[in-house]
């Protein structure tokens, strides 16, 4: 199905009403960009066909125009040499030759019409395509985009997303029981060296008070043996 049938369709089209209301916009664009460079070529054809009838008119016209001043001049000769036969004969066909010359100054008004409205024609339907080709970026840009966002939202209705964060809470759940087992080893260790150096510090503490007890008692014993012998 073509997207355009005439001329008028393409210089008429509102190009971004008809892609906003397309269901598929990136392949409505491409139809329309194809049918406008097949229709470009056939007004370029058609403007060049113009262009080569309003020469060939340009020439007919001078040739026409050349005819008449030539049958004047014979006319004049005529007239001259007492040949009224003849100047009516010349005269009678110069008549017929500017009247050519009028019928073809007619067709070279409308060959001017006609190549003048194609050349605008070929200027609109360039910055029709230039619109087209521009919206297409834009376009294609946008249905990547909506084609992505329809694939998450295709994966997201896959899975409730209320259980997805259950199950990110579970693993958050089980993150800080093994934080809380390490810091558990890690404040064991601790006591347990605490609880190491402690019994190091007590022991010190009982040998000290040993020799204490054994120099006190060797010391009263001592005493107590110097008094007998001062007796």
């Amino acid at each position: 199905m073509k997207v355009f049938k005439r001329m008028a369709d393409i210089m008429n089209a509102n190009i971004h009403a008809m892609l906003d209301k397309a269901e598929d916009p990136p392949k409505m664009v491409r139809m329309i960009i194809h049918e406008m460079n097949d229709t470009l070529v056939k007004v370029r054809m058609t403007a060049a066909k113009a262009i080569a009838d309003r020469k060939e008119i340009t020439r007919h016209l001078e040739t026409k125009r050349a005819e008449a001043a030539d049958w004047e001049r014979k006319a004049e000769y005529a007239v001259r040499r007492d040949r009224d036969d003849l100047a009516r004969g010349a005269l009678a066909e110069r008549r017929r030759c500017e009247q050519d010359v009028e019928n073809l100054e007619r067709d070279m008004m409308v060959a001017d019409e006609v190549e003048t409205k194609l050349r605008n024609d070929i200027a609109t339907l360039e910055g029709k395509i230039a619109e087209a080709k521009a919206r297409q970026r834009s376009i294609i840009a946008r249905a990547q985009t909506a084609r992505v966002q329809k694939g998450v939202r295709r994966q997201l209705s896959r899975h409730n997303i209320d259980e997805i964060m259950v199950g990110f809470e579970q693993y958050e759940r089980m993150i800080d029981e093994l934080e809380g087992q390490v810091e558990s080893y890690e404040s064991s260790e601790s006591m347990s060296l605490h609880d190491e150096f402690q019994t190091i510090q007590q022991d010190e503490e009982l040998d000290e008070e040993l020799e204490n007890l054994k120099s006190r008692l060797n010391r009263e014993s001592n005493e107590k043996s110097e008094e007998k012998q001062a007796s």
